[in-house]
Parts: structure tokens; C-alpha cells; sequence
């Protein structure tokens, strides 16, 4: 099949406008270091200087807030994927 140059144009603007619909910061989340997972919420957040962790069974746990991290320190077994 053979598309002219208009329909080129047409299936970029298609492929940029379903890559916006992308959750922000997705697809740093997979396989970066230098990301975490919010156990509680489900959030990426910066290792680097972050503000709100935890540290459960010899692992460092990263919040988004303060708020998730507290709700993880009651009960961290409950929120740890084995």
C-alpha cells in the first residue's frame, strides 16, 4: 500500500497525539534507577533527595508524601509485594 505524503503527515500527528495520552512519567518508571514506585498510591518518585522514605526488611521505600509514608509505616508488611 502506498500513502502520499499528506497521510504521512496525518499518521505522525495520530502516533503524537496517542503518546500525550501517556500517564506522565510512565515510562520513566520502568527500568529507571533513578525512580521509584509509591508503594501506597502507585506514584513515581525521584530517589535522588527524597524527602519522604522508609526502609522496611533491609529495602529503601519511596513516597510521594507524607501522608503515604505514614500510611506504610503503620502496617508495611500489608503494602510489600512478595
Amino acid at each position: 500500500m502506498h500513502h502520499s505524503r499528506i497521510e504521512h503527515v496525518w499518521i505522525l500527528v495520530a502516533l503524537v497525539a496517542a503518546l500525550a495520552w501517556v500517564p506522565h512519567g510512565s515510562l520513566l518508571a520502568q527500568g529507571d534507577p533513578s525512580t521509584a514506585k509509591d508503594p501506597i498510591c502507585g506514584m513515581t518518585v525521584k530517589t535522588a533527595g527524597a524527602k519522604f522514605t522508609s526502609t522496611y526488611e533491609g529495602k529503601t521505600y519511596y513516597f510521594c508524601s507524607e501522608t503515604c509514608k505514614k500510611t506504610f509505616d503503620k502496617e508495611p508488611a500489608k503494602h510489600v509485594k512478595k
